[in-house]
C-alpha cells in the first residue's frame, strides 16, 4: 500500500561541524525497507546525502546499523511499516558508538577518515 512518510534523516558535513536533521517527504509502498527509502531519497532527492553502500541487504554484513525512530536496527531488515508512527515520521540517525564521518556513514574507530 502507498504512504506518505515524512523521513527525518540526520545530516553532518563531517566530524568537526554540527549535525542536523533535514526533512524528505516521501509516497512509498510501505513494505519497502529503511534502507531502500533512504536509497530513494538519495536517489531522487538529494544527491548529496551519504549512506553506507554494501550489497548484502540480508542483515549479515551489519553496515547499515542506524538508530531508526532511536533504536537501533538494521535499516535493510526493517519495513517502513514497523517502524512509521501514526504521525507518519521515520527519525533516522547514525548509531551509537561509532564515529560520524558524513552524515549516516559512520566509522569502525577512533582512527576513521573521511
Amino acid at each position: 500500500m502507498k504512504k506518505k512518510a515524512l523521513f527525518e534523516v540526520y545530516r553532518q558535513d563531517n566530524k568537526d561541524t554540527d549535525g542536523y536533521f533535514r526533512e524528505y517527504l516521501l509516497v512509498i509502498d510501505d513494505s519497502i525497507s529503511v534502507y531502500d527509502a533512504l536509497w530513494t531519497i538519495r536517489n531522487e532527492l538529494d544527491t548529496s546525502l551519504a549512506l553506507p553502500y554494501f550489497r548484502c541487504r540480508k542483515g549479515v554484513c551489519g553496515s547499515c546499523l542506524m538508530r531508526i525512530n532511536g533504536i537501533q536496527r538494521l535499516a535493510c531488515r526493517i519495513p517502513v511499516r514497523n517502524v512509521l508512527g501514526d504521525d507518519g515520521v521515520v527519525r533516522v540517525t547514525p548509531p551509537k558508538g561509532r564515529p560520524i564521518l558524513k552524515d549516516l556513514i559512520t566509522g569502525w574507530g577512533e582512527h576513521d577518515e573521511v
